[in-house]
């Protein structure tokens, strides 16, 4: 990533950007894979100053990090990240947002191109993409082009085919379908990767991994991470629709 980019991560504050997306971001810069023009606003509904939300930061990569976080590498990274306290449903936090961008327009004296990522419970879905569409911060830095703004949506993607096919429909009024990415990670995951290689890329597999073949298939969950702080994330999706028919599946 060369070209000057901006992160808008809606959820900053909650277990997702703690355990997976600060740490990757760490990792990145870290491998010389981002640019020094990549800045990073989190928004969230906690009171809480850029300065708090930095060192929140800071600790969630250290911990994964752990001996081997650099010191130096997290001061240069630390000073592109930022806070913008605000509630979801409220139009305000979105024309401070609006102000915010502008200033990163006029930094680098180009259009910026904004990355909204939604890494928060999926009922607050609908509520952020109808705000960014009125707001018109979907709309880039004003040109009215699809080339200057993504959106990502984390998974569960509706909570079943008339919600997620609604979800759908709200998108597509709002984005071109190029410009949004719908993201389960785990289905990154190497074992995932290696299962599929290791099957199709051997001939001896291939025609016997099938119902023919197998009766049956055993699957632990062989983790400790436990609900934690995310009670409210749960209590809006469930253990079975973000754990089962992802993760394990």
């Amino acid at each position: 990533m060369e070209s000057p980019l901006v992160f808008i991560i809606f959820g900053a504050t909650g277990d997702l950007m703690a355990r997976k997306l600060m740490p990757a971001m760490y990792l990145l810069c870290k491998k010389g894979e981002m640019s020094k023009h990549v800045f990073i606003i989190g928004v969230g509904r906690r009171k809480i100053t850029d300065d708090q939300f930095r060192e929140l930061m800071a600790i969630a990569v250290k911990d994964r990090a752990g001996d081997a976080f650099d010191l130096r590498l997290w001061n240069d990274l630390v000073d592109r990240i930022e806070y913008q306290q605000g509630y979801f449903e409220d139009a305000a936090l979105y024309e401070k947002l609006v102000v915010r961008l502008k200033r990163f327009d006029q930094l680098t004296a180009a259009c910026v191109p904004r990355f909204f990522y939604l890494a928060t419970p999926p009922q607050h879905y609908e509520t952020i993409l109808t705000h960014l569409k009125t707001s018109t911060l979907s709309e880039g830095c004003g040109q009215g082009t699809t080339n200057f703004t993504r959106v990502l949506i984390e998974k569960p993607f509706g909570r079943d085919l008339s919600t997620a096919r609604s979800l759908d429909k709200l998108l597509a009024s709002i984005f071109e379908e190029k410009q949004i990415y719908r993201i389960d990670h785990y289905l990154g995951k190497e074992t995932v990767q290696n299962i599929l290689a290791f099957r199709f890329a051997n001939g001896i597999f291939e025609p016997t991994w099938n119902a023919g073949f197998i009766d049956h298939i055993q699957m632990t969950l062989a983790e400790d991470v436990g609900v934690g702080s995310r009670g409210e994330f749960y209590d809006g999706v469930g253990a079975l629709r973000d754990v089962v028919q992802n993760h394990m599946l």
